[in-house]
């Protein structure tokens, strides 16, 4: 995915269903990942296109820490558990 210029639905699939990710084992994974997604595209001046490179800055940390905690690859902290 270097190169695009886009954030696509795809690309955040993809992205976050990695390894022990709890987004690649939970049962409603895709329920999940689209409310993540129509959340990143409110910031999207052309949300058909997804969310511009440019866009990235515009995201408050607080809604990239969705996607980065549950889209982990290495999985949950100890902590997380229950």
């Amino acid at each position: 995915n270097r190169g695009k210029k886009y954030l696509t639905l795809q690309i955040l699939e993809e992205a976050v269903t990695q390894g022990e990710a709890i987004l690649a084992e939970v049962r409603d994974r895709k329920k999940r990942i689209k409310q993540i997604w129509k959340l990143l595209l409110t910031y999207a001046d052309e949300p058909s296109k997804g969310l511009h490179i440019s866009e990235f800055r515009d995201v408050p940390l607080r809604v990239w820490c969705k996607p980065a905690a549950e889209g982990d690859a290495d999985g949950p902290l100890p902590c997380d558990d229950g």
